[in-house]
C-alpha cells in the first residue's frame, strides 16, 4: 500500500503571527483565526474560514496559480503565457476612493479590524485617524445622516431633520430633504427647497426637472415653463428623457389655456410607433389631449389608440379614450379646475377654444382617469384610491437623469 510521510510543526511567536515547519522548510502566517496569510515554500496564500464549520476558502499566488495551471495541461496541448490581472493605479485609487466615501463610524470600525491585522495595519491606520478626525466634523456629521436616511426610509424624515439642523443651507441636505417632503405631499415645502438647492448647484438638471414638477403640483405655471425651457436647451439629457420634459411643458402650456402651444411642442416629439420609452409615451398621450382641446376629437381618440396598441397599461388611458368617445373628457389641472374645449368635437377658429370649469365627475388622483359617479376605486389603475370633485392633480412624473 503506497503511502507517504507528513511533518509539521506550528510555533506561536506573537498574536497573530505563526511559524510553520514541515517537510518543504519554513513558513510564516499572518492573522487571526478565520484568516491566515501565508508566506514561504516560494509561494503566498490567503485563507479566510468560518472556524467551526469545515468552510474554508483558499487562493494562491499568481505565480504559483499559473504553475499549477502549466503542470496540469494536457501533454502536448498548445499553451501560451497567461497574463493574470494585476492591480493597476486605477483599480487601486478605486478602493480608496470607496474608503475615502466611508462614514466616520465605518472608518473606525475597518480601521480597528485592519489595524488588528498585522498585514493591514497601515490602512487601518489611516482609515482609524481619518475617522476620529471626521467623527465630529460638521460635513461628515451630515453625511452620516444623510446616508442612513437612503438606507432606512421609515426614518428619512428624522433622520434628515437632524441633518438640516447642523447646516439648514447644505446642498447634500436640500436635495434628499426636498424628494422627502414631495414623497410626504408637501409641494410647498419640496418647492422652496429645491429652488434653494438649484441657486447652490445649478448645473444638476435632475433637480431642476423636480423644481418643476413641484411648481406645477403648486400651480406656479410660469417658473414651471422658465424652468422647463432651460431644461430643453442646455441639459444633456437623452431624448425619452427630454421628451417627457416636453410632456411637461405641453402640460404647462395647456395649464395656461393654450392647447395650440402645446400642441407644437408635442408633434415635434419622436416617433409615434413602435417600442417608446415613457417620456415619449407621455408626448403621445398629451398630443391626443392637444386635439382633443382643439376640437379634434376624432384624431384624439386615433392618437389614443395608438398608445394603446404601443401600451396598453398606460395608466388611465381606457377611462380617457372612453371620456373623449363620449366627448365629456375634462382635464384636471393644479388649482382644482377641469379643461374643457368650449364646442367639443367641433374645430373653431375662435380665440376662445378652451374653458376652466369645476369637475363635472369624480377622477382619480393615482392616474387622474374620470371616474363614474360614486365610484370608490379606480378600475383602471387598480389602487384603491380616494376620489373628489375637485383633486389636485399631479403631472406625469419629472423627467429622468439623461
Amino acid at each position: 500500500m503506497a503511502g507517504y510521510l507528513r511533518f509539521r510543526r506550528t510555533l506561536r511567536v506573537a498574536p497573530g503571527i505563526r511559524l510553520n515547519l514541515s517537510k518543504r522548510g519554513l513558513s510564516t502566517s499572518f492573522g487571526p483565526r478565520g484568516l491566515h496569510y501565508t508566506v514561504g515554500h516560494g509561494r503566498r496564500r490567503t485563507t479566510v474560514g468560518i472556524p467551526g464549520t469545515g468552510l474554508w476558502y483558499t487562493t494562491y499566488s499568481q505565480r504559483q496559480a499559473r504553475s499549477w495551471q502549466r503542470a496540469a495541461a494536457p501533454a502536448g496541448a498548445h499553451q501560451t503565457r497567461a497574463t493574470a490581472p494585476r492591480t493597476t493605479p486605477a483599480s487601486t485609487t478605486a478602493s480608496l476612493a470607496e474608503m475615502a466615501a466611508m462614514t466616520p463610524p465605518q472608518k473606525i470600525a475597518w480601521g480597528i479590524l485592519f489595524t488588528l491585522l498585522v498585514i493591514t495595519s497601515p490602512v487601518g491606520l489611516w482609515l482609524l485617524i481619518t475617522g476620529l478626525v471626521q467623527l465630529h466634523s460638521p460635513v461628515w456629521r451630515i453625511r452620516t445622516y444623510v446616508r442612513q436616511a437612503g438606507l432606512e426610509p421609515a426614518n428619512a424624515a428624522e433622520l434628515l431633520a437632524r441633518a438640516a439642523a447642523i447646516d439648514p443651507d447644505s446642498p447634500e441636505v436640500l436635495a434628499p430633504l426636498a424628494e422627502c417632503k414631495t414623497k410626504q405631499g408637501d409641494n410647498a415645502a419640496a418647492l422652496d427647497l429645491y429652488r434653494r438647492y438649484c441657486a447652490r448647484v445649478p448645473s444638476d438638471w435632475v433637480a431642476r426637472g423636480h423644481r418643476a414638477a413641484a411648481a406645477l403640483h403648486c400651480n406656479q405655471i410660469d417658473e414651471a415653463i422658465a424652468e422647463l425651457v432651460t431644461i430643453r436647451r442646455d441639459a444633456p439629457a437623452t431624448g425619452d428623457s427630454m421628451a417627457s420634459v416636453t410632456a411637461h411643458l405641453a402640460y404647462a402650456y395647456l395649464c395656461k389655456e393654450d392647447p395650440q402651444q402645446a400642441l407644437s411642442l408635442v408633434e415635434a416629439s419622436p416617433a409615434r410607433t413602435g417600442k417608446l420609452g415613457p417620456g415619449s409615451e407621455q408626448c403621445l398621450f398629451y398630443l391626443g389631449v392637444c386635439e382633443y382641446m382643439l376640437g379634434r376629437t376624432g384624431d384624439a381618440v386615433t392618437t389614443l389608440a395608438n398608445l394603446y396598441a404601443i401600451n396598453p397599461d398606460y395608466e388611465g388611458l381606457q377611462a380617457v379614450r372612453d371620456a373623449m368617445s363620449t366627448q365629456t373628457y375634462e382635464l384636471l389641472l393644479p388649482d382644482g379646475t377641469a379643461l374643457a374645449p368650449v364646442n367639443p368635437g367641433h374645430v373653431t377658429r375662435s380665440a376662445a377654444i378652451v374653458q376652466r370649469t369645476a369637475p363635472r365627475s369624480p377622477h382619480c388622483l393615482n392616474c387622474q382617469a374620470p371616474l363614474a359617479v360614486g365610484a370608490l376605486t379606480c378600475p383602471y389603475c387598480h389602487a384603491g384610491v380616494a376620489v373628489t370633485q375637485a383633486p389636485l392633480a399631479p403631472p406625469p412624473p419629472p423627467p429622468a437623469r439623461g
